[in-house]
């Protein structure tokens, strides 16, 4: 039996419930500066396994699969996988989903947690939606959903002879629980120089986004 030295103390450790706690402190600190302010930071305060209520529980009843395998998804969403990774998951983990009922319950799954994408034009974006005359809907603070975006980009392809038009200025998430965690670790990932927030470490130079334009998102969350 391994027993602790006099004076000190086994503790045992989630790291996957480590891990949420501190993309759920980031995501606090960010939104309103106050832990707990957010129901994903709420959730990791106060949800517990016994109750059904913490994040791991609440995920695996969202798209109905076990709490076990609900852990290896959110891991895998937390540090950027993409909705094919959690579908091809899926399936893993239930062998009689069709790739249609897995990808409508990832998109279940995403919609609920992630959120929206949301996209901010750049002055040019701009241009272009004025000069063609798009009907654009917007957000409050001005950013565009995805349909919209594709049409911009369409119709300004369509019309200049199949020109590629760069138009997005930021991305963001937006609409649901963990929307702001993500935009937080992703801000971070993208930034010019990505740090550990806590320790201050750059992550390998050959990664930066100045070197991989925007490639290896899940690396740099990692």
């Amino acid at each position: 039996m391994v027993q602790a030295s006099p004076g000190y103390i086994l503790v045992g450790a989630d790291v996957d419930a480590q891990e949420l706690w501190i993309a759920a402190v980031l995501r606090d600190a960010h939104f309103a500066g106050m832990h707990g302010c957010t129901a994903f930071g709420w959730m990791t305060l106060q949800g517990r396994k016994s109750r059904g209520t913490d994040l791991h529980s609440k995920r695996a009843a969202t798209v109905g699969i076990t709490r076990e395998h609900t852990k290896v998804f959110n891991d895998g969403c937390t540090y950027g996988a993409g909705q094919p990774f959690a579908e091809r998951l899926l399936m893993q983990f239930n062998h009689w989903l069709t790739r249609q009922e897995a990808a409508e319950k990832v998109q279940q799954m995403y919609a609920v947690t992630k959120g929206l994408r949301r996209y901010r034009l750049l002055d040019e974006g701009e241009w272009l939606v004025t000069e063609l005359d798009l009907p654009v809907d917007r957000m409050e603070d001005g950013l565009v959903s995805l349909q919209n975006l594709r049409r911009i980009q369409s119709e300004a392809s369509r019309k200049s002879q199949w020109k590629k038009w760069e138009v997005v200025a930021e991305q963001a998430w937006m609409g649901d629980t963990e929307s702001e965690m993500f935009n937080k670790l992703e801000s971070i990932a993208m930034s010019d120089t990505p740090r550990n927030p806590v320790l201050g470490r750059c992550i390998s130079r050959p990664l930066e986004p100045s070197a991989v334009q925007g490639e290896f998102m899940t690396r740099h969350v990692n």
